[in-house]
């Protein structure tokens, strides 16, 4: 069985922290599942969920 690529986890969990950085009204964020493959590939987010504060 091949490993995943944890180079691309970490650049996607970065994607999304800087995602939160630059858009402080989002209050809550639900990814499931987040899919990584073997090296090369591209992480997937298959479902999210994001919930944003009321202006």
């Amino acid at each position: 069985q091949e490993g995943v690529d944890i180079d691309a986890i970490a650049e996607g969990l970065q994607r999304l922290s800087q995602l939160v950085t630059e858009f402080p009204q989002i209050k809550e964020m639900d990814v499931n599942p987040f899919m990584v493959g073997p090296e090369g590939t591209t992480p997937i987010a298959v479902d999210a969920r994001i919930s944003v504060e009321k202006t």
